[in-house]
């Protein structure tokens, strides 16, 4: 499930990419990694990340970091010990995010970076295409997937390992 909280300037954002924080996808046969990155960001960005699209009840409970999807395909999955993200995307290549429910229940595990699972098992409830600036909020513990026309697609991803979609959505329509 998503929510898209508007399109926003956010100036003098630098896409960062100086550690990896994580990264879940595959090497190519000449050694490239090919999927998702996230890469740690500079504590004054994280500050205006968190300023502009966080609540303040909730800004210590998230962490910013510089996503990067390098791949046309990320299969269906979700994520382990994150409950929700607030994506602003920078570079969208024209994707779309899209999220599914489980009717089979065959699936790969991979420790903790999560679950994937195939399209054949799912049945799909909703999808958005983000565009540049676009803010969508994520509940990245249901099973979503992406498919791209373009090889890169970046966002600052502010991710809560303790606040619900539901709670976030709650507190910010509240103050709209």
């Amino acid at each position: 499930m998503a929510h898209r909280l508007g399109n926003t300037q956010i100036d003098n954002l630098p896409g960062s990419m100086d550690a990896v924080r994580g990264q879940y996808g595959i090497k190519d046969t000449n050694g490239k990694f090919i999927g998702i990155a996230y890469y740690n960001v500079e504590d004054d960005i994280e500050q205006v990340l968190l300023k502009e699209l966080i609540p303040e009840q909730f800004r210590t409970q998230f962490r910013a970091s510089f996503m990067v999807i390098n791949s046309k395909y990320i299969p269906p999955h979700k994520d382990n010990d994150i409950t929700m993200v607030v994506n602003y995307y920078t570079q969208t290549s024209n994707a779309t995010t899209t999220f599914w429910k489980q009717v089979n229940t065959n699936t790969q595990s991979f420790g903790n970076s999560g679950s994937v699972y195939d399209e054949c098992d799912l049945t799909q409830t909703s999808s958005f295409k983000a565009e540049q600036n676009d803010v969508w909020v994520l509940n990245v513990s249901e099973i979503h997937s992406v498919r791209s026309e373009g090889d890169l697609r970046t966002a600052y991803c502010l991710q809560s390992e303790t606040v619900t979609f539901d709670e976030f959505l709650k507190k910010t329509q509240a103050t709209e």
